[in-house]
């Protein structure tokens, strides 16, 4: 099932999904794996604000809270996926989450925290990477070419279990600058690195 604008206007009369969500099964060994992609609204501002004002309110950062409310309703806490227990939820999230707090600087604004805090204190899911590792500069991986983990993934228990090794990739093919002219920062093949989890059944 595809989460895409639907005709219903909601937060800051914008549409519910702003880069579309997806929710998928696939069966493996016997096993119905959920597996829920998200791209969360890109903007310091809200849709249809694009303002200063509206960046000052952090108003991006409670839209994005609010797409994935909406994300998790319909999937993961939808009663009628009450008994299936092996999910995954992930993409780019456009925020921090809270587990990496002590990285980032105080002045970050706590309102960046609330998509994933949603998820952290109304679902069961793990942080297929922070629940794992350290919690420490060294196992610290940003998936951007800057400082912020955004792209983020999440497992369910039984999931989480089954995860033999996860990492943000970081290797030379990834750092090589991509050919727009527009934007100097992207690189080839994407902005963002992979987040790569691998499961044993």
């Amino acid at each position: 099932k595809a989460f895409t604008n639907t005709d219903d206007a909601g937060l800051y009369g914008a549409k519910y999904i702003s880069h579309g969500a997806g929710h998928f099964s696939v069966d493996v060994n016997g096993k119905k794996i959920n597996i829920v992609t998200c791209h969360m609204w890109p903007q310091a501002y809200a849709p249809n604000k694009n303002t200063q004002a509206s960046k000052d309110a952090n108003e991006g950062n409670y839209f994005r809270e609010y797409e994935m409310k909406y994300i998790v309703k319909n999937t993961v806490n939808n009663s009628k996926y009450a008994n299936e227990e092996y999910w995954l939820l992930g993409g780019d999230t456009n925020s921090r989450s809270p587990h990496d707090e002590w990285f980032y600087p105080a002045t970050t604004h706590p309102t960046v925290y609330l998509p994933h805090k949603h998820i952290l204190e109304n679902t069961n899911l793990k942080d297929v990477v922070t629940d794992r590792l350290p919690k420490d500069k060294t196992h610290f991986m940003t998936s951007t070419y800057g400082s912020a983990r955004i792209d983020i993934l999440y497992a369910s228990p039984k999931m989480f279990d089954c995860i033999t090794n996860s990492i943000v990739l970081m290797d030379d093919w990834l750092d090589v600058l991509g050919p727009w002219e527009y934007y100097t920062s992207f690189r080839n093949p994407s902005d963002h690195r992979p987040v790569i989890v691998d499961f044993k059944f």
